[in-house]
Order: C-alpha cells, then structure tokens, then sequence
C-alpha cells in the first residue's frame, strides 16, 4: 500500500485498500501462486503466520520484475533494497551505495551482533540519498544511543515506518512531523517512550504497538488518540497509557486489538467494540484483571458474550462462565486463553458449543474442578487444546465425535490428571502431541510398553518428557 502497489481503482463499496490487498493475496493463494499459512481459512493480516513463494513461482517472479523494472530503474539505479545480515562482504559493499531512487529500504537482522549492525546502518545512513524512499524496515537493529538516526527527519516521502524487535529507545518528535506516514509498527525489542506528538499525526492508519514494551514520556498523564481520526488498524492498544475515553472517537476502525488492566475501563472497550461490530473484521481482546468474579465484572464479562470478539484472553478470577448463546457474534471467536480463573464447573461444557473455536488455551489454574468432558458433538472447529497448570485435575473424558479436526494437543503440569482419555485413539485428525512436566505415572503409562500406549501410537509426532524415550 505504501509503495502504491494496490489499486484504489479495485475498491468496493466501503473497502479500504487494506481489503483490496487481502484481496489480492486470497486470490494469488487460491491460485497456488502464494504458499500462505494462516490461523484460519480466510486469509488476513491478523491471521497470516507465513507467506512464501515455490521456487518456479519466484524464479518467474524475478524474470518479470526485471522486465518491469520493479527492482532498478532503467538507468541501472535501485528502487527496492533487503539487506539480511548474513553475510559481512555483502552487506558491507551494498551500504556504501549512493542511490536517490531507492524507494523500499528493508534492514532485516536475524542472528548477527549488535556491533556489527550499528556500524552497517551508520554506514548506510550516512552515504545512502534516501530523500525519495517510501518504506522503510529497521527490524532486529540498534543504533548509536538507541535513537533513530538523525537522516529519518529528511525523508519526507516516508509512507511505512517499522522498528519491530529493534532498540530505540524513544519516538523522536520529528517521526511525527513526517508528512506523509500513514503505518508504523512500532513493536519494538525494549522499552520505548511515547508523547502525544503522536496524537498529532492525522493522516497515520496503521498503528501497531507493544503495550508491554510502550513507555509514557510524562508519567501519570494518559496519552490521547482522539487526533487520530483517520486510524483503520489500533494493534496494542492498552488501557494503562491511553485515555480510554479517546478510544470511542477513532470511529474508521477496522482492525483492533486491546489490553485491558482495570474493571473500569472494560465496560468503555466493550462499548467502543460492539459500537463498530458492522465494520470491523478483526478484534482481539486481553483482560487481566485480579478478580472479575464480583456483580460489577460478571455483568461485564457477560457483556461479552454478544461482543463480535475474533480473539479473547482473560487473565483474573471468574469462578464461573457466562452463558455463551450460540446465536449471537461471539459465534466469530476463534480463539480463547483462559488463566486464573478458577472456574468451579466444568468449562467444556460451555465452551465446546462454540462454533468458531479453532484454539483453546486452559492455563494456570482456569478450572479449580477435578473432572471435565468433551461431548460427543463438541468442539466441531478446534485444531489447537492446550491443558497447562490444572492443580486440580484428575479425570478427562472425550466421548467419541468429540473434537473431529483435533491436530494440536499439548498437556503441561496437570499433576494429577491420571492418565489420557481412551478417546484420544479415535481422533485420526491429531498429528502432535506434547507432554511436559507430568507425574512419572502419566509418562509411564504412554511408553512404547505402557498401558495406554495404544491410545497415541497413531499420532506421526510425539514429544513427551520422557528420559530415554
């Protein structure tokens, strides 16, 4: 989108050029021409875990880029640069390059020093012409002092700014000033301040934070968002560093995802969600509260049962679940983390009527109960279960039918959970199971000459904490 690859042209009615390129990419897959691994059928953004080419398709992609002049121009001059820090010649030589049409610049850092990539991207900086530059990827590096180098200030054209997983230390004032930047991630590695020069940047789009890694330059004030009129994507939003109330005035949203700290701000986010449920195609939701188990959070978390919620974490007491109708948007969430919650009834009997549900994650006491069952129609979309921290648990049964697309099962520290269901043997769809830190018992019985050996023996891979095994 930034360097201008989508037509605005292909929009429909109420599309943005973010449809248009999920778009594209939908049909490039549908077509075998893109390899994508995602979370769910539907390819998004949200949802995309990897995205890669067969070698003819990129042999055949390169042959046209260079027909096209996609990568140089025709007087020889490079538009778009990835340097990968692999190799010391290459990546030396190519940073003492000066070029003034290098529209895309990608610096990706995946295993080399620190030292080592400084000294690159001074070098870089200092020799490079970037004034027309579009896109611009720093991910994985560090510069002198943790600060963005000075020359970012020049590139008035800047449409895409990434910091992912880099060290800096604070957003300069004058990356707020740029012009023309609609997208930055801003995920950075360590910690990173903000100030409400951001609220200032009306035309950005795409935002995408790290709540944990977000720091406030003026301590005790919330940051605001309400300049922020044009945003379509909020990634990381968190109610400890914004003013919550900000939060309904961003009304383009298309994509959100929010970390809630406090009973009071809930309410307000469930709010602001269910407000723009007919425009938004993803929301992700985290809430760790201590407890949520009193009147005022049992309202609130039955609230969320009619949110249009793709993805929700809750991390706080709830001794017990809503009533989850089938009939309503909760029907969309696909993907469910439950922790401390201490829930007293058995929990599959809720959760395995949901429709949608492809990823289960009961962690760290989520159900203080001894016994659980998945039914015999349950859990008719679930890929993923993970069973981690449940102090209590003695028994699980899976009646057959139960969990038909079952590929993923993971069971972590459920010390007294006796042994694993018998109707683990009929689930043909499971291709993984990993076991750790379970009672010698447990492990004992799942040996190639264990009693229940023959439950599993049909799975390709096995990953148990076995000595020897």
């Amino acid at each position: 989108m930034a360097e201008g690859l989508i037509s605005s042209d292909d929009k429909g009615r109420k599309e943005t050029l973010w449809d248009v390129a999920e778009r594209y990419l939908n049909e490039l897959a549908s077509k075998c021409m893109v390899q994508v691994k995602s979370m769910t059928e539907k390819f998004t953004f949200e949802n995309l875990k990897s995205c890669r080419l067969h070698d003819l398709v990129r042999d055949l992609c390169l042959t046209k880029g260079k027909e096209e002049n996609f990568f140089e121009d025709p007087q020889g001059k490079i538009r778009r640069l990835a340097i990968s820090f692999v190799d010391d010649d290459t990546a030396c030589s190519v940073a003492q390059f000066k070029n003034a049409n290098l529209r895309s610049l990608l610096l990706l850092n995946n295993q080399r020093t620190d030292l080592y990539v400084k000294k690159i991207c001074q070098n870089l900086f200092t020799n490079a012409l970037l004034r027309s530059l579009k896109v611009l990827v720093l991910e994985n590096c560090e510069f002198e002092g943790r600060k963005l180098p000075d020359v970012v200030r020049k590139l008035v054209m800047l449409k895409h700014l990434s910091i992912r997983d880099s060290w800096v230390s604070e957003l300069p004032e004058f990356v707020c000033k740029l012009p023309c930047l609609q997208s930055m991630d801003l995920r950075s590695r360590g910690r990173m301040a903000l100030s409400n020069s951001t609220n200032k940047m009306g035309r950005l789009r795409h935002l995408f934070l790290d709540p944990v890694m977000i720091t406030k330059i003026i301590d005790g004030i919330r940051l605001r968002l309400d300049g922020l009129t044009e945003l379509e994507t909020l990634i990381g939003f968190s109610s400890e560093i914004f003013d919550i109330n900000n939060l309904l005035k961003i009304t383009n949203l298309r994509s959100f995802s929010g970390y809630v700290y406090d009973i009071e701000s809930l309410p307000v986010v469930v709010e602001y969600i269910n407000k723009l449920k007919d425009q938004l195609r993803e929301a992700r939701l985290e809430i760790e509260v201590r407890d949520l188990s009193s009147e005022e959070g049992s309202l609130v978390i039955h609230s969320l049962t009619h949110c249009p919620l793709n993805s929700l974490r809750i991390d706080g007491r709830l001794s017990r679940l809503p009533t989850w109708d089938p009939d309503q948007l909760i029907q969309n969430l696909h993907t469910l983390s439950l922790f401390n919650s201490r829930i007293l009834d058995d929990p599959m009997e809720t959760l395995q009527h949901l429709p949608a549900l492809r990823n289960l994650w009961l962690g760290r006491d989520a159900f203080a109960g001894t016994e659980m069952v998945c039914g015999s129609k349950g859990f008719p979309q679930l890929k993923s279960l993970t069973l981690w921290g449940l102090r209590n648990l003695k028994g699980w049964r899976v009646e057959e039918g139960a969990m038909p697309n079952l590929s993923d099962l993971e069971i972590f520290r459920c010390l007294k959970l006796e042994m694993i269901p018998q109707g683990i043997i009929s689930m043909a769809s499971i291709t993984k199971l990993t076991i750790w830190e379970m009672p010698n018992n447990f492990l004992e019985r799942l040996r190639r000459e264990g009693e229940d050996y023959h439950k599993i023996s049909h799975i390709p891979f096995i990953n148990l904490e076995i000595p020897g095994y």
